[in-house]
Parts: C-alpha cells; structure tokens; sequence
C-alpha cells in the first residue's frame, strides 16, 4: 500500500513540476502567495582550522536543500552556527547548545573526547546529535542505546581492517612480515592500539613494535623505535594514526632530515632504510597536502561512487572531497528531511513528555523522525541529488517516507539501536606533488 502511495506521489509530483516549472521561490501551492518559513538552529561543532572546507560543502548541501522546497507548502530553513572544537569554551558552548530549546540539533563535534561531552549533554533534552566522522569503537558502543546519537560512519576497527586488507599483496607466504604501528595515546588512538595486533596476527603478520605518541614521546622518538627496530626486523610498513594531521608534518621533516644525513654520510647510508608509512584518515588535510616533502600513502572516508558525489564535488570546487566533507553533507540532509516529517505530522521541536518514573520532561521528538527517515524501505530509491531531494521533501511533507540514499552511504543503519551506519566507503590515497591522488574506493 505504502509502495502505491509513494508512486502516486512522485506521478503528482511530476505532473505538479509541470504545471510550475518557472514558479518562483517565493510562491506556494498552498494559495497565501508566501510559503511559510519554519526557521531552526543547528550547531556545527569542528576545528576552526579545518572549517573552510566544511563550510564550502555546508554552503552547498543547504542550497540544494532550500532550492528543493520550492513545491513545499512549508519550507524549512535551518541557520548554521559553528563553533571551533578547539576553543576553551568549547565545553560549556556544548552543554548550553544541548540545553536550549532554540537549537534544533547538534552536528559534530569530531574528536571522541567532545563528542562524549556533547552525548551527555544531550541526553535530558533528548536533543538530536549527528557525528559525521567519530570512530572510535569504545565511544560508539558505549553511546550506541542512546537514541539521540547517531554515527554516519562505522567505528575505526573497520578503518584498521581496511588498511590491513590494501596490505594482503606485500606478504609472502613462509617469511615473516613484520608491520609496526605509531599512534596517538589517546581516545583517537585507542581503537587503532587495541586491535592492531589482533589483525596483524589474523593476516599472519608478526607484530615489530607498537609506539604511542604524547607529551613525553614525540612523534621524533617514535620514528627512532622503527629505526631500532628496523636494524634487525626488516620492517615492511608502519602504519601511522596520529590525532593530529600536524603529526605527518612532524614525522616528514624528521625523515627528511634523516634522508638527508644519510646522503652526507656513506657509512650511515648503508644502513638507513626509509619508513614506509601507511596513514589512517587525521592525516588528511589541506595543510598536509601543501607542506610535506616526502610521498605516502594511506586510507581516509569518502563518497560512495556509486552516489555521483565525488564526480559533482569535482565539478564545483576543482579538487576531490577530503575530511568527512560526504558525511558532513549527508548530517545537514538529514536533518532537514527529519525536522520536515516531524513538522508534517504536526509536532515542534520541543514537546512536554513524561520520562520512565513518570516525571514530567521536555523532549525533543526530533530523533524519532530521523529514525523514520533512515528506515524507510520503499521502491522510491532517491539520492542526494537536486532533483531527488525535491521529491523527497514532497513526499515527506505529505506523511510519505520514500527510500533515500546519502552521498556517503545508503543510511542503512543497525536494526537494533541505529547507532551507526553498516557500510562505509574509503578511498586508497596517494600524497604525491601536493595533492591526495586517489588509488581506489573501498566499502567495508
């Protein structure tokens, strides 16, 4: 029935685009001349060092979406407010944001430690939370039965395990390979720390040595434990998942100042072998691109092909998406389309409700839609695109729930909890002349 319904709507949709094919922005079907406007905060919470790029694509993705509302008899506007991770108040901004009533959402923040802040926080006002690129493990199980948080990548296990899969080619069957790791001693680090040999031992791999870096030991020192190491280990490649992008910067001018000793010195030459470093996604960055000498490789999130994302990205900005830029797009969708179907079945954004011990609360109903929108399992198969986002606000301003797919992934999250998204898409890169030249996409 659902199924007929929805094919009824996009054949009135089609003949209705007809009818008012040169209609301006301003009118409306609903015959008042204006549309309404339900106007919505969201906070956007990400290192102001790293924005420049976000709020291009942010730019972008609510173009698309006012542009889609054209047909809409009411249309959602939702006023973006960012605020840099980094700052010292960054906490308190969090916690106040989350209390408010005037906020519709929270998109970010990036790093586990503010993305645990902003979690609890969240929790007495139910208040909807969309993390585009947080991955570590203990963070999304431990949050993953809070209704309110939801991960639009999967955990960074996956990460690891792609990173060892784009490996498989190097080994050889009857010698032992030996990888090493050097890694933040942080939340960031943690997931990369506690499976790295575990799936180093799953791919037959002997593990060289694991080295954390901190205030004490420096990202300097972690690459004197590969050459140490080395001396005897032949290690093949050291994967590298620092926190911070400006760890490869650090690691590069060491290389490059030990490449150069060994040019000057022949008997130190005879011995220097050059790290191989394999990096994981912090390492993508603008600045990364622009200051580092020396070529590497690595993995980082990305568009899933199949969504035409990357190929329109291109077309744009002149460059490829980096950072988590398709599931920063796919965090505003979703919050435009939920807060369309909650305002259609005739809710607001915060509603008085009664918690477990029957104690009177004001809740936002808000995540309730965003689950409707993820789940919805229908024949209308729609994408990010322009002309598929303007059906889908039609059909979700009518009651009707069509299948939508993201630019990152097809939002098919855990039955269970819808914690996280089941698939994500990386993209093998290459850093060579300045630029993170993409090898292949993988969806793990």
């Amino acid at each position: 029935m659902k199924r007929n319904r929805c094919w009824a709507m996009l054949l009135l949709l089609c003949l209705t685009a007809l009818v008012t094919g040169c209609k301006d922005d301003d009118d409306s079907s609903n015959g008042t001349g204006k549309q309404e406007v339900a106007e919505f905060k969201v906070a956007v919470i990400m290192p102001a060092k790293d924005q420049s790029r976000w709020k291009r694509t942010a730019d972008w993705a609510q173009q698309i979406m006012d542009d889609a509302q054209v047909l809409c008899d009411r249309r959602v506007r939702i006023n973006l407010e960012w605020h840099d991770e980094d700052a010292s108040d960054v906490e308190s901004y969090i916690r106040e944001v989350a209390a408010s009533e005037d906020y519709a959402a929270i998109i970010g923040p990036l790093s586990t430690e503010k993305a645990r802040v902003a979690a609890m926080a969240c929790r007495d006002r139910h208040k909807l939370l969309v993390l585009p690129k947080t991955g570590n493990a203990e963070f999304q199980r431990v949050y993953a039965s809070k209704d309110y948080v939801f991960n639009l990548t999967q955990n960074d296990i996956m990460q690891a395990e792609v990173m060892f899969s784009l490996l498989e080619d190097t080994h050889v069957e009857g010698y032992k390979s030996y990888l090493g790791l050097i890694t933040s001693d942080d939340n960031y680090g943690d997931t990369f720390r506690q499976w790295f040999g575990y799936l180093a031992t799953e791919k037959y791999y002997e593990t060289a040595f694991v080295s954390l870096i901190d205030k004490e030991n420096t990202v300097e020192d972690a690459l004197e434990d590969f050459y140490n190491e080395n001396r005897d280990k032949n290690i093949g490649r050291v994967f590298f998942a620092p926190s911070e992008s400006e760890d490869l910067i650090r690691a590069d001018k060491e290389i490059t100042r030990l490449k150069e000793l060994a040019q000057k010195d022949e008997a130190y030459l005879k011995y220097y072998i050059e790290p191989t470093l394999f990096c994981a996604d912090a390492c993508v960055t603008d600045r990364v691109a622009k200051e580092v000498k020396n070529d590497y490789e690595g993995v980082d999130l990305a568009a899933s092909p199949q969504s035409g994302f990357n190929a329109s990205y291109q077309a744009k900005f002149g460059e490829e998406p980096i950072g988590g830029e398709p599931q920063l797009l796919d965090a505003i969708y979703l919050v435009y389309y939920s807060l369309t179907a909650m305002l259609a079945d005739g809710h607001e954004l915060i509603e008085d409700e009664t918690d477990s011990d029957g104690q009177p609360q004001r809740w936002s109903p808000l995540w309730k839609y965003f689950v409707k929108v993820v789940d919805a399992d229908t024949e209308t198969d729609l994408s990010w695109m322009p002309w598929s986002a303007q059906m889908a606000f039609v059909l979700l301003e009518s009651g009707v729930y069509p299948s939508i797919s993201g630019a990152s992934s097809d939002f098919t999250f855990d039955k269970k909890y819808h914690s996280a998204v089941t698939t994500s898409t990386y993209r093998h890169w290459r850093l060579h002349n300045g630029k993170f030249v993409t090898l292949e996409y993988l969806t793990a």
